[in-house]
């Protein structure tokens, strides 16, 4: 996300309307994601400390292919997180499928947190904490004036 634009904060339905484009985004991402990496992983091993010649002299063509087929791919990667930081949306793990969408509760900021397989936004967490300390949308609920009630003291 760009660092001089100003944040965007979601309400939960603003969030979750975007869902079906960032699922279909987010699946390509972790689809693509682990190759990309296991990739880059090998092509570093494989020229670290090697002369670029000697390698090309041994592959050839082989490894000309395996580079640009890498680089394709690094680049629909890029496309594919271009896209989530226009929809001004936090990918947090691409392997995961973990996205963050910033929201207020009460005065302080918070992300909404999502998770590719999950039908809707149902949890929460501080900015500074992780997945693990996601806490249930259903337990909490951030109200359009910003205050938070504990949804069991209404039933």
């Amino acid at each position: 996300m760009n660092s001089t634009a100003p944040l965007q904060y979601f309400t939960l339905e603003e969030a979750n309307k975007r869902l079906p484009l960032i699922r279909m985004i987010v699946r390509d991402i972790v689809e693509l994601h682990p190759s990309v990496e296991d990739r880059r992983v090998r092509f570093e091993r494989l020229t670290e400390g090697q002369d670029a010649q000697h390698l090309e002299s041994i592959y050839g063509q082989e490894l000309q292919q395996s580079v640009e087929r890498f680089q394709q791919d690094s680049e629909r990667l890029d496309g594919y997180l271009a896209e989530l930081a226009k929809l001004n949306v936090e990918l947090k793990d691409p392997a995961a499928g973990l996205v963050h969408f910033r929201t207020q509760i009460g005065n302080r900021d918070v992300y909404y947190c999502w998770k590719l397989g999950e039908q809707e936004i149902s949890c929460w967490h501080e900015l500074d904490e992780g997945f693990e300390s996601r806490q249930s949308l259903f337990e909490t609920t951030a109200m359009r004036d910003g205050t938070e009630n504990d949804q069991t003291e209404n039933s």
